[in-house]
């Protein structure tokens, strides 16, 4: 698996945003991002998560693990 900086992994979750905001006028958003990328969304002790949250000015919640199923659910709340 590539080693991907922090940059170019928020820079790629901020693109994931703003094409849900096309699709979303709502101050609220539900989406699907595979298992094996949960680590890389969340970030080492949440660095990854706490700065795409302050910088995008939003609440985002990504569901617990389900061994059952190979995604996880991800609300995002705010403006954005």
């Amino acid at each position: 698996m590539k080693d991907y900086s922090l940059d170019k992994k928020l820079n790629a979750l901020e693109k994931m945003l703003k094409i849900q905001k096309k699709t979303h006028n709502d101050d609220e958003t539900f989406m699907l991002i595979p298992e094996k990328l949960v680590a890389y969304f969340i970030g080492s002790k949440g660095r990854a998560i706490k700065k795409l949250m302050h910088d995008s000015n939003t609440d985002i919640i990504v569901s617990p693990e389900n061994k059952n199923c190979n995604y996880r659910g991800v609300k995002i709340t705010g403006i954005f």
